[in-house]
């Protein structure tokens, strides 16, 4: 298959996925032992954290009534909420045609599990990651200066032009893609990224707003797509990347032309990657 055939390819699977697979992506490099929410996975941040783990709860799982009931669990008769803060930005066009940007504060009472019935916790996850030795290969013979350690973070910093990647051992089988799978696509990600500094493909890595942030995310994980089945990481493109490009994509106001844009910066930076490991595909 020619190169650009293959890129075509994979966009088209990867926007198929997305329009059936949700958003729910699920962090494939180690399970958080902070207060995080059960819809989103993610851990609350700030005053918010501090508050959740005053509790007397072992559980470190949290939800909305609502995301309780949406995901067939009730909240029990008689059970206190815990108070969390979030602040929201919204835009506003003042009398001079001048966008504003102001910032809301909401609150919200959120349950731990350990308050409702019908929820089960889901098993420690588990996997081993597969030394895959084309891919081992590329990524070394790029020249990007990659760290590994036991933080549960990945992470490409332009300032400094280095990726930070967690050890082989943080990551886990999700319940789509092996524990491989996973690391090699994060690697790839960050590598996507990495393409970007003002020394090789020159995108603008700023991410001043969340819709700039949200773009360069969308060119890291179609990367990693376009990258994954390159090197036959994957046999196809994976649902996680589905999951993850929804996450931001609703974020850009035009996304249609978003994609579309997003899968050609892609393909470039795949490009860049492949003729620096002089990778054949």
């Amino acid at each position: 298959m020619a190169t650009n055939d293959l890129y075509e390819t994979v966009t088209a699977r990867v926007l198929h996925m997305m329009e059936t697979h949700g958003d729910r992506w699920v962090n494939p490099f180690g399970k958080t032992t902070q207060a995080h929410n059960l819809v989103s996975q993610k851990a609350y941040k700030g005053i918010n954290q501090i508050m959740l783990n005053w509790s007397q709860y072992d559980s470190t799982t949290w939800a909305t009534y609502k995301q309780w009931s949406d995901n067939g669990c009730q909240v029990r008769r008689g059970q206190r909420a815990t108070g969390i803060v979030f602040w929201s930005f919204i835009e506003k066009v003042d009398a001079d045609g001048k966008k504003k940007t102001i910032p809301m504060l909401r609150h919200y009472s959120v349950f731990n599990a350990e308050q409702v019935d019908g929820y089960t916790a889901p098993a420690e996850p588990t996997g081993t990651v597969d030394t895959l030795a084309v891919a081992e290969t590329v990524f070394q013979s790029i020249g990007a200066t990659i760290e590994h350690t036991t933080k549960a973070a990945a992470y490409y910093v332009p300032a400094l032009d280095k990726i930070h990647m967690p050890v082989k051992s943080a990551f886990s089988d999700t319940p789509t893609s092996t524990a491989t799978e996973c690391y090699y696509s994060t690697l790839a990600h960050e590598c996507v990224h990495w393409t970007g500094h003002k020394s090789r493909l020159d995108r603008d890595l700023t991410g001043f707003s969340e819709q700039d942030y949200a773009r360069e995310e969308l060119v890291a994980e179609l990367g990693a797509a376009m990258l994954c089945a390159s090197l036959r990481i994957s046999n196809e493109p994976r649902p996680d990347h589905a999951h993850y490009l929804n996450s931001w994509i609703k974020r850009l106001r035009d996304h249609k032309r978003e994609f579309v844009v997003a899968a050609g910066a892609a393909a470039k930076a795949v490009d860049y990657i492949t003729t620096k490991a002089n990778y054949q595909i």
